[in-house]
């Protein structure tokens, strides 16, 4: 809190000089710039009350966190104004008082003018939407919906009014430019020399040079997760979440030296404590055998989106949206203690595949040089299956065809369809129902081939807009809840299907989430909110039977090679649930890392901060905890951050 008042009174003081400034020009040519800013200052604020209304239940209303949020946020919505104003002064040296009486340059400025208000009324009702949908202001969410515009517009397009929502955004800013235009044209007449124009904008400049001293970690002042993202202001948040889309974990985190935190791991997985440990034998590589011979059956393994457990009937859901997926409980291996690692589907496909913590900033999937990994992909390759990557969407999003194809894998996406495989499509690709049939087909011709196949698949019907193809009994109605039906049904009409097929005996069928429908909440860490399903079916082969053992998606790799026990050179963190319980899960965000285990969960924070958190009943509650739990935590991620950074996992 120091740190935001001290900036709080150097930016005061600043502006206190920049206003004497401007009030000695008496309707001055800034004016309108003065207009804008208050303009937005109003909508800034109706946008945190209107926030702070729908998010009443998630906060404890009390004066501080009103200080916090109302103190807080109009500091950041300074520090926005005083890069736009920079920019705005830095223009106006080059505009001399001539140039502005014209007629022409007078509307010309008028139409600039409504563009400025449309933008913030623009932005003020995309900040809704968002915190609708991820609880939070813009963030590194927002940043990669800038490079898929085709999926994001797509999807906004479908999920939202936005004709009607536009021609209201327009009637809004034509009020306000209405009420307002003869200040800001009033202005545009008013004389000023160039020294005058010069001192403003060093002054704005001197502001913006403060601002840079400052960041978004200066409102996280509460334990509350909400407070800290209302004392926020949604353009700064966009442009720090740009900057910060990938962290080093040394320059961050806490760490305890890599020799010592290897150590650690190195006994984690049972392997010899190297006195000499030298950073080339930096690794957990071991050697796994199996426990019988091998089985090399075929694996589909389906990433479903957004299935959160509580959707479930078997996870004691009674609103019966997933007859299917209930009844498959009952013939499987069904997993009840499993997290996932993140918030996005990039995390979850990082996670089955790589069987790697989620190390901070943006997935490896969508980070340069990221091929030729160690990978599920590469053990079943080895083996002489064909592995192969199915999605009914553009794998270009999210670099997910770069990814696979880097990795060894076949790549078929939307652009594989044909029209009559087509029976619906929307913003994000082609229909559950359609992707599964295509699935068919291609297991098919592999083992038409006489291979064994490793079919990784992505679906997308249970993502907003929440549409899909006809089905009798289930609406597409752009609701959650239908879409989880659709998504169920779709997932039961795939294995009846293959249930005809001759290698539906020697499959092995898993179902997992690639996270959950929403992980927003009072912390910036609730596990209950990374809580997912995940199925292993195999009647021929596999008996159903439940598993409670604390787990996270990591693991699925290796208790999946495990189920068919392989031997093979691992160098993977996840662990054999089945034969080796793990007894945790990693769970975190893009910046922050956690460890659960023993009711405890253990978070690292940018800046090297540590906190611990006593789970009970979904709830977490801060606590305290012994260096050892705290370095244990360390260790994971350091070392995942440091093989990822020195490309050690390379093949």
């Amino acid at each position: 809190m120091a740190n935001v008042q001290t900036h709080s009174i150097i930016f005061i003081k600043a502006s206190v000089k920049t206003n004497m400034k401007l009030k000695s020009f008496p309707h001055s040519r800034y004016d309108g710039m003065i207009m804008l800013s208050i303009i937005f200052l109003v909508i800034s604020f109706i946008v945190r009350s209107t926030l702070l209304i729908i998010s009443i239940k998630e906060i404890d209303l009390t004066l501080t966190s009103l200080l916090q949020i109302y103190g807080v946020g109009l500091f950041f919505d300074l520090i926005v104004l005083t890069y736009f104003n920079t920019a705005g002064a830095f223009i106006n040296i080059f505009v001399t008082d001539k140039s502005l009486t014209s007629k022409f340059n007078r509307n010309f400025s008028l139409v600039q003018y409504f563009i400025f208000v449309f933008a913030f009324v623009f932005i003020a009702v995309a900040e809704f939407f968002f915190w609708d949908e991820f609880t939070s202001r813009f963030n590194f969410i927002s940043v990669d919906y800038l490079v898929y515009t085709q999926e994001v517009v797509g999807n906004i397009w479908q999920s939202y009014p936005m004709v009607w929502l536009l021609c209201g955004i327009a009637i809004v800013s034509a009020v306000l430019v209405g009420a307002t235009h003869k200040i800001y044209l009033n202005g545009l007449s008013q004389k000023t020399t160039l020294i005058q124009r010069i001192k403003v904008f060093v002054v704005m400049a001197i502001l913006s040079g403060l601002s840079l001293f400052v960041n978004n970690s200066m409102a996280q002042l509460s334990p509350n997760r909400v407070i800290n993202e209302l004392s926020k202001n949604g353009i700064y948040s966009f442009f720090c979440a740009f900057r910060q889309n990938t962290l080093s974990y040394d320059d961050f985190y806490l760490t305890i030296g890599p020799k010592k935190a290897f150590k650690m791991l190195r006994k984690e997985y049972s392997l010899e404590d190297k006195e000499d440990l030298t950073p080339e034998s930096y690794s957990i590589k071991r050697k796994i055998n199996g426990r019988g011979p091998e089985k090399k059956l075929n694996v589909v393994l389906i990433v479903v989106e957004s299935l959160s457990a509580k959707f479930l009937g078997c996870f004691g859901n009674d609103e019966n949206l997933t007859p299917e997926l209930d009844a498959l409980a009952e013939k499987s291996l069904l997993f009840t203690s499993l997290y996932a690692t993140g918030t996005r589907t990039t995390r979850g496909l990082e996670a089955v595949t790589l069987s790697i913590p989620p190390t901070p900033g943006r997935s490896v999937v969508k980070r340069e040089n990221n091929n030729n990994l160690f990978s599920l992909g590469k053990v079943f390759n080895d083996k002489g299956y064909e592995s192969q990557f199915l999605y009914g969407g553009r794998g270009f999003f999210d670099n997910m065809n770069s990814f696979y194809a880097g990795n060894g894998f076949k790549i078929l996406d939307e652009n594989n369809f044909t029209k009559e495989e087509t029976t619906f499509k929307n913003a994000w690709g082609v229909c559950d129902v359609d992707l599964f049939n295509k699935t068919l087909k291609e297991c098919d011709k592999t083992a038409a081939i006489g291979r064994p196949f490793f079919k990784l698949l992505m679906t997308t019907s249970n993502h907003r807009p929440y549409t899909h193809s006809k089905v009798i009994g289930i609406p597409s109605d752009h609701h959650r809840s239908t879409a989880v039906r659709y998504t169920d049904y779709a997932i039961g009409d795939f294995l009846k299907k293959a249930k005809e097929k001759p290698w539906f005996k020697d499959t092995v069928f898993v179902i997992v989430a690639d996270h959950c429908a929403n992980s927003a909440g009072k912390l910036d860490i609730e596990t209950a909110k990374y809580h997912i399903p995940m199925f292993i079916y195999c009647p021929a082969h596999i008996k159903a039977k439940k598993i409670d053992t604390l787990c996270s998606q990591i693991d699925l790799a290796p208790t999946l090679l495990g189920l068919l026990n392989f031997n093979y050179t691992s160098e993977f963190y996840g662990k054999d649930v089945i034969n080796n319980p793990p007894n945790r899960a990693f769970i975190g965000t893009y910046q922050r890392l956690g460890l659960y285990e023993n009711n405890r969960l253990k978070v690292l924070i940018p800046g090297k901060k540590y906190e611990i958190f006593s789970v009970k009943n979904n709830k977490e509650m801060l606590t305290s905890g012994s260096v050892e739990q705290k370095e244990r935590t360390i260790s994971f991620y350091q070392t995942a951050g440091y093989l990822n950074k020195k490309n050690l996992s390379k093949k």
